[in-house]
């Protein structure tokens, strides 16, 4: 028996997070999808969070190879960027494998870091 793909999460993530998640997962596969918000001009993704304030977002993605990743065939990415909500900066660093098959996203992590207060 192959080992599962699909793992799920450890944790919930916060408001901030999921958000982060959600704007990379559309920078890796940029489907046009109701609610997905395609970043301006000037590059930066606006994103409201869950109690009204603005979350601001560059995201970028470089691939990284492929690979493999319990039995499946994926496509690798790094994860990087810069996001503000408010006053508040914060950096992006982050990976993703993407199954090279069904296009799901097998693995995909985010760290904040510099954020006070998510």
């Amino acid at each position: 028996m192959t080992a599962a793909a699909w793992r799920p999460l450890a944790s919930e993530p916060g408001a901030l997070e999921t958000a982060v998640l959600a704007a990379v997962r559309h920078a890796i596969l940029p489907i046009n999808v109701a609610g997905q918000p395609a970043p301006h001009a000037d590059g930066i993704t606006r994103r409201a969070l869950p109690d009204g304030r603005e979350l601001q977002l560059v995201v970028t993605v470089q691939p990284a190879g492929g690979g493999d990743l319990h039995g499946r065939a994926v496509v690798r990415y790094h994860v990087g960027g810069q996001g503000r909500v408010q006053a508040k900066a914060f950096l992006i660093e982050g990976e993703a494998a993407l199954d090279r098959a069904t296009r799901a996203f097998l693995e995909l992590s985010v760290r904040l870091s510099g954020v006070a207060g998510r």
